[in-house]
């Protein structure tokens, strides 16, 4: 089934998102432009870091979508970088992020999500877990991912979802929620597990509505030899 777009469209009808906030305070990554690293850390492209234990951290990547949706914002786990949209029914992008301000992180999955829709190549999916990122040591079954929705969002909307932030009604803020970790399988069976960090610009730790949005935060680990296992040595 494709994923509800019933989240979206009340979402856009009641909500003016303007703030990104976050429970938890890893280190934040390096900003978009190529400045210093620390020791350790590797560049791998424009908005990404890697550091010495493997662990990619994205910052500031720039989304174009607002409060009625936009553009998806397409991203690679082996290139480490965004994918141009031309490319949405390969298997050359592993999550997009789309819908309002880009806060959807969407699994390349043709059979449930659109993108890619039903046309696309990749067989990835997504599921959220009840764990902090580094607790997270082993993917899912494929039962599990089999009835994922392969996507994760706004947290209890639709009712039951589980998503990665919450939205306060009355301060118009999102707010990632700690202990919560994106596990994905790749577009080509690979194994993943990333935590968001926020949906603005340097990673406030106090948001305004005036803070600016769309540009997103977060860090990821690959399993690179296939297994499920996502311990990180």
């Amino acid at each position: 089934m494709k994923r509800i777009q019933l989240a979206a469209l009340c979402f856009m009808a009641v909500l003016s998102i303007a703030g990104c906030g976050k429970d938890e305070n890893p280190p934040s990554p390096k900003g978009p432009q190529g400045g210093d690293q620390n020791p350790g850390e590797t560049r791998v492209s424009q908005y990404v870091v890697k550091d010495s234990r493997n662990i990619y951290h994205i910052s500031n990547l720039p989304g174009n979508a607002t409060s009625s949706g936009g553009t998806p914002v397409f991203y690679s786990f082996t290139t480490h970088d965004i994918v141009d949209s031309a490319k949405v029914l390969t298997d050359e992008w592993d999550i997009c992020f789309d819908n309002i301000y880009n806060s959807f992180v969407t699994a390349n999955n043709p059979d449930k999500t659109t993108p890619p829709g039903p046309d696309g190549a990749g067989r990835g999916a997504l599921v959220v877990v009840l764990k902090p990122f580094d607790q997270v040591t082993e993917a899912p079954s494929d039962e599990v991912f089999a009835a994922s929705d392969s996507y994760a969002a706004w947290d209890g909307f639709p009712a039951g979802h589980v998503g990665w932030y919450n939205y306060e009604m009355d301060t118009h803020i999102m707010r990632t929620i700690a202990g919560r970790t994106i596990v994905i399988r790749t577009a080509k069976g690979k194994y993943a597990k990333l935590e968001m960090l926020s949906l603005y610009k340097d990673n406030p730790e106090n948001p305004t509505r005036s803070s600016p949005i769309p540009f997103i935060t977060g860090r990821y680990w690959v399993q690179e030899d296939g297994s499920r296992n996502l311990a990180i040595p």
